[in-house]
């Protein structure tokens, strides 16, 4: 009887001790990165994408400290700009960023967003970034924040 109480004593030991653990741990690195395609272009029976966004965003738990995009593109992506959105678990937006338009034509382009310690309001939800060329939606890449 006597082992089977210090068994029990240990388990509650070990529950709480992961318990407080769990309390106290730091908030956790949020870093995503992902792509996104747009069009198709083939050539002798293969077909790749006509182009690629890249999103990736870094912070801790849901609070970012950057957000950044990038794309690369087979042919000319002239007129082009990149939107970041954020939207909270019941898909409502509670920010916008409306990106730079860029009235030149590129092949990989480039766009950061640096969100320095401040009165930000974040919320579990997703960030995505959407690509656009002379006014019209190419593609979006989205992660997912959580705490």
């Amino acid at each position: 009887m006597r082992n089977m109480t210090r068994g029990w004593l240990t388990l509650l030991a070990l529950a709480l001790t992961s318990v407080l653990g769990l309390a106290t741990a730091p908030a956790a690195a949020a870093y995503a990165a992902g792509n996104s395609t747009w069009g198709v272009v083939c050539a002798f029976g293969k077909c790749i994408p006509s182009g690629t966004l890249l999103h990736v965003i870094d912070g801790r738990g849901i609070a970012l400290s950057y957000d950044r995009a990038q794309v690369t593109s087979g042919g000319s992506l002239c007129n082009w700009w990149i939107d970041f959105d954020y939207y909270d678990i019941r898909n409502n937006r509670y920010r916008h960023i409306q990106g730079t338009a860029h009235q030149s034509c590129t092949h990989n382009g480039y766009v950061r967003i640096d969100y320095p310690a401040g009165p930000y309001r974040w919320e579990t939800g997703r960030a995505c970034a959407t690509l656009y060329s002379s006014a019209i939606y190419l593609t979006r890449q989205c992660h997912y924040l959580h705490p």
